[in-house]
């Protein structure tokens, strides 16, 4: 009985050592973080790009503005979704403006919204409130009259390699490339009203007592420990049996 109470204890032993050693080992397998790329591009020419990384399968295109730390003015005011009136200081001062000041007539100038698809900019015939971007995806805002796009990127080109998780930081392209008209595609050109019908989008729920919003310091997203769960158990149940057994056999 003692030769089975010995073998019982090694066998625990290792037991417990493999369990704690894949709970160790598994947040190094664990998926990279998302990624996706944002441009910006002001009316002289001057291009940013950030690098946003997040752990969900897909956020928002405004969102991604959030996260990116820039400073940028929305409207939820006209009920068709959320409008972006400024970034970084060009466009239009709500609530002190219209969020489309410089659209009353023609020319007409706003922020206009484009995404990448198979290697060439698309204007986005919905707002970035409705607009899911996921991993690897490009978002774009050019000020303009939507009919430029904004300087083309990779991600490769704004996030760097794949395998490396950048924090979200500035570059800056000090001459961009030549602008190209439009990707062609079943969405018309914006005419000076350009926002996505109520049907298309739905509007976001403002701050209470306000109808615009500044971008926030974002909190990161918190990690999913759901993962561990399985580990936990084993682990837990082990160390009963270990318990168990040092006692009857001690």
């Amino acid at each position: 009985m003692q030769g089975l109470g010995y073998v019982l204890r090694r066998a625990w032993f290792v037991a417990l050592v493999g369990s704690l050693l894949l709970f160790a080992v598994e947040p190094l397998n664990a998926q990279e973080p998302h990624r996706a790329g944002l441009v910006v591009q002001f009316g002289d020419g001057t291009v940013l790009t950030r690098c946003i990384t997040f752990s969900e399968d897909e956020i928002s295109g405004e969102e991604l503005l959030h996260r990116s730390g820039l400073r940028v003015l929305f409207d939820y005011m006209t009920g068709l979704g959320t409008r972006v009136c400024q970034i970084e200081g060009e466009g239009c001062e709500v609530p002190d403006e219209d969020c489309w000041c410089q659209c009353q007539s023609t020319p007409c100038f706003y922020w206009n919204y484009f995404y990448v698809a198979e290697g060439r900019w698309r204007y986005s015939n919905v707002g970035c409130g409705a607009r899911q971007v996921r991993d690897g995806d490009i978002e774009g805002w050019i000020w303009g009259d939507g009919r430029t796009t904004p300087a083309l990127f990779t991600l490769e080109d704004i996030c760097g390699p794949s395998e490396s998780t950048p924090e979200p930081t500035p570059t800056t392209t000090p001459t961009p490339a030549p602008v190209t008209p439009a990707a062609t595609t079943d969405t018309p050109q914006p005419s000076p009203t350009p926002v996505p019908t109520a049907a298309q989008e739905a509007t976001p729920s403002p701050t209470p007592g306000s109808a615009y919003s500044t971008t926030p310091d974002s909190s990161p997203s918190p990690p999913n420990l759901s993962r561990y769960a399985p580990f936990v158990v084993i682990v837990l149940a082990l160390g009963g049996v270990g318990l168990f057994l040092l006692k009857r056999w001690s």
